[in-house]
């Protein structure tokens, strides 16, 4: 399964413990330390919705941590501020709560069940049906 929710960010052995934990939990999790960009992002959301990331045989589940049907449109947009900002200071660069709002608005529009990306309870697995 892939498990959606931002991405970037610096270094450091915590992210070795972040690796250890997804490959352990069989998920996959964007985490691009460097040349991260949204047609990278859009690629691994899409591949990650088709079942071809390494360790979902095939399996085109998506589990998303956070409820897609929280999200706030209008806190999203006039939102600057957040937490581990990808490229710079959040006043002009995308955060990892931007990041999912893009990823979830993307599948809404792809799937041709989008919809039901809203009503799904947090940790349910979602299939995106193309």
């Amino acid at each position: 399964q892939a498990v959606s929710g931002g991405g970037g960010g610096g270094g450091g052995s915590w992210q070795a413990d972040l690796v250890a934990r997804c490959v352990g939990a069989n998920l996959n999790a964007l985490r691009v330390l460097r040349g991260w960009n949204m047609c990278l992002n859009f690629r691994w959301l899409v591949c990650a919705a088709r079942g071809k990331l390494p360790g979902q045989a095939l399996r085109p589940e998506l589990v998303f941590a956070t409820r897609p049907g929280d999200l706030q449109v209008l806190r999203a947009y006039q939102r600057r501020e957040g937490r581990g900002c990808i490229g710079g200071p959040c006043e002009s660069h995308y955060s990892p709560e931007h990041i999912f709002f893009a990823e979830v608005c993307a599948l809404s529009a792809l799937c041709a069940n989008g919809g039901e990306l809203f009503s799904l309870p947090a940790g349910q697995r979602f299939e995106c049906h193309f």
